[in-house]
């Protein structure tokens, strides 16, 4: 079973094919996933980009 949270509401998926693609889609959120040092370096260069870009704008 997944559960699923909306903005107005609350799903309880249970279809074994449904179950299937969220599996899928969290795995590839989760292979995606930053964390750690590696985290804070990519958020750091994401706000010194932006700083940057309000300086010359």
């Amino acid at each position: 079973m997944v559960t699923v949270e909306t903005v107005h509401a609350e799903l309880a998926v249970t279809d074994p094919r449904d179950v299937a693609l969220y599996i899928e889609k969290f795995e590839g959120f989760a292979a995606a996933a930053v964390s750690g040092d590696a985290m804070r370096s990519m958020v750091e260069e994401i706000r010194d980009q932006f700083l940057r870009e309000q300086e010359i704008g």
